[in-house]
């Protein structure tokens, strides 16, 4: 067997005990699979030449690593996150070398990769002690091992034996469990983000450059309506009201935008970028903005393309509601499909958990996907929360000025921008301390639509007990009124419940803080993406099946260029439901105070396809009886 599809099992090798909270880990052990591939311009390596001291190899060595330990197995106190950019302090160099003193567990997964053109991120996942690697992203880079330990018994061995044998019929692609997964279907390859010209990323732009384009709708203070547009020309006063009627090409009032804002980039990948003006108004004329009446509008003067909208119950209104929920879009073949699906749903509104555009620095792909998603967008409101992706370090001076700018949130004074400083990664790359940006800053912030109460949660700002979000959230859940919005939905990008592969704990640290006020207060759902596959949990609360708890959602399958993650791990858990790595979307129909009904649909060779579904019903002791009754005051 040549050097190039050989694989070996690095020895099994003892995890340093880890003591917290929560105890000695009991699972210290685990496996490492090291497939040493050929890549064009670098030498290869046997398993043989993998230095078990830590060093770096002569050469490098392009090698895709994973390991094997539950993920319950890891105190929850740690904190992983979203690493710098690439070229960075926490480059691949800094992140290989670890230390021996690292006082984190191993995750149960380090995957080496890079991304080429050096505009993408790098995570870091400690892997063990004396080492450290970094994680997802295209082609596999170099990496090494932790030294072996030969004192290990028999059974120790035969164990880690069997794990490789999971883990190559995993590779095969069998899956074992076959009652709780789609064995059948073939799932659609990744696809390259679609060139600059393609037509959905084209709109009005190819038509007239001066007009209004990226319109897409929010919500403002549950009376109104946000329209959001970008205008490219030069004559912008001429585009900066909106009018608007109930009747076709008739207008009976006008808003002029509140908010203008235009921000430059002088960082690569898009330097010299100056963004068109963006505008926000609220459309608040009473006669008009009525549950169910149809309103037609445009922005600008007279033969501007018209749009329309069908006005959203009021907050509180006992109404059916329907919700298409999708994450981690980007702007290709399958986000068009996507796409598409969502469409079809005729739902009231749209909510995408993070991971919008992929643009990642590149500020023309923030104005190309507006433009992709215009359709929908400007016809229905969408709620959004921001993602890893969305952290754009350096441009406009900001972590997020595109996201901040373009995207009007309640509670935010104006589409402002953060003040620059210096991220907190450790030497790991690891987001260990995330920033405390204020609700002004629209990272985090709340919506009612009819019987629902929807909170955007901010994974990658500070979320502990003294965090701006964290008091923020108390407030919020404090003075929600179930009579008027039964069913609490939250969402946010890092799921806190994952049996995939992918990004693994590093939403825990949130988790410790967050989860037992979701849970005291009564949240019904809470969905998250990050995670490039579909699962849904069963209720669940600390690892363990409640039925009283939220039912958490991960939807982070909308379709970007990264491609799919169809590692997971087994045997799975007895609060994971469903699981499976295909593109598409979800539709949550709210039908009443009790009962709702969630559709996962597949993107199913260019088809929607129904592939996993279920009634979510609230059962009236989980509000009603201590220590719910008493909602965040049951939390100590």
């Amino acid at each position: 067997m040549d050097t190039s599809s050989r694989q070996c099992l690095a020895r099994a090798f003892p995890f340093p005990e880890w003591r917290g909270a929560t105890g000695p880990s009991p699972w210290n052990l685990g496996t490492l699979i090291a497939s040493v591939l050929p890549r064009g311009g670098h030498t290869t390596a046997s398993c043989d030449s993998l230095d078990p001291a830590g060093s770096f190899p002569p050469q490098p060595r392009w090698v895709e690593v994973r390991g094997i330990c539950p993920p319950s197995v890891y105190p929850p106190q740690i904190p992983y996150g979203f690493s710098g950019d690439a070229g960075s302090p926490a480059s691949p160099a800094t992140l290989l070398r670890g230390t021996p003193s690292l006082p984190t567990p191993p995750l149960p997964i380090g995957r080496c990769r890079s991304i080429p053109g050096g505009h993408g991120r790098w995570r870091s996942f400690p892997v063990g002690s004396p080492t450290s690697a970094c994680a997802v992203g295209r082609d596999p880079v170099e990496t090494v091992f932790p030294p072996s330990d030969t004192k290990q018994d028999m059974a120790v061995l035969l164990a880690h034996l069997a794990a490789l044998g999971w883990l190559v019929a995993r590779v095969q692609g069998v899956q074992m469990d076959p009652g709780r997964t789609n064995l059948e279907y073939v799932r659609t390859a990744a696809s390259p983000t679609l060139p600059d010209d393609h037509p959905a990323l084209v709109g009005n732009r190819g038509q007239d450059q001066h007009q209004a384009e990226q319109v897409h709708l929010g919500f403002g203070n549950g009376k109104d309506m946000v329209v959001s547009w970008v205008y490219p020309g030069k004559h912008k006063d001429e585009y900066d009201t909106v009018h608007y009627g109930d009747r076709t090409s008739e207008y009976k009032a006008r808003k002029r935008a509140e908010h203008v804002v235009q921000y430059a980039c002088d960082v690569d990948p898009c330097r010299g970028y100056v963004s068109g003006h963006i505008m926000h108004a609220r459309l608040d004329d009473s006669s008009l903005i009525q549950p169910g009446k149809k309103v037609f509008y445009r922005i600008g003067k007279e033969g501007s393309k018209e749009f329309s909208f069908v006005v959203p119950p009021r907050p509180g209104d006992q109404v059916p509601l329907t919700i298409s929920v999708v994450g981690d879009m980007g702007q290709t073949n399958n986000s068009l499909a996507t796409l598409q699906h969502m469409e079809e749903d005729t739902a009231d509104m749209a909510m995408i958990v993070g991971d919008l555009s992929y643009a990642d620095g590149d500020q023309t792909r923030w104005d190309s996907w507006s433009r992709m998603i215009e359709p929908l967008a400007s016809r229905i409101p969408w709620v959004f929360t921001e993602g890893n992706h969305e952290m754009e370090i350096g441009v406009g001076g900001s972590w997020y000025v595109a996201y901040q700018s373009r995207f009007w949130t309640p509670g935010k004074r104006e589409p402002q921008t953060s003040a620059p400083y210096n991220p907190p990664f450790n030497q790991w790359g690891v987001l260990v301390d995330p920033p405390d940006f204020g609700e002004d800053a629209g990272l985090y912030h709340t919506y009612t639509v009819g019987p629902v109460k929807f909170i955007m949660l901010g994974t990658y700002t500070a979320y502990d007990k003294s965090s701006s979000q964290y008091r923020w959230l108390v407030e919020v859940l404090g003075q929600i009124d179930r009579t008027l919005t039964p069913w609490v939905v939250v969402g946010m990008h890092a799921p806190f419940y994952n049996t995939n592969f992918a990004h693994q704990m590093e939403a825990n640290a949130m988790k410790v803080y967050l989860e037992d006020l979701l849970y005291f207060s009564g949240v019904d759902l809470v969905f998250a993406g990050h995670v490039h596959a579909y699962e849904r949990m069963h209720k669940v609360y600390k690892d363990k099946l409640d039925s009283c708890a939220p039912t958490y959602i991960t939807i982070g399958d909308g379709g970007n260029l990264e491609g799919l993650e169809d590692g997971y791990y087994w045997p799975q858990p007895d609060w994971s439901a469903f699981r499976e790595a295909s593109y598409g979307h979800g539709k949550l129909k709210v039908e009443n105070a009790t009962h709702a009904f969630w559709e996962w649909v597949r993107n199913d060779d260019g088809d929607a396809h129904s592939a996993d579904s279920v009634w979510i019903v609230r059962e009236h002791e989980c509000t009603t009886a201590v220590p719910f009754s008493n909602g965040i005051h049951a939390v100590s």
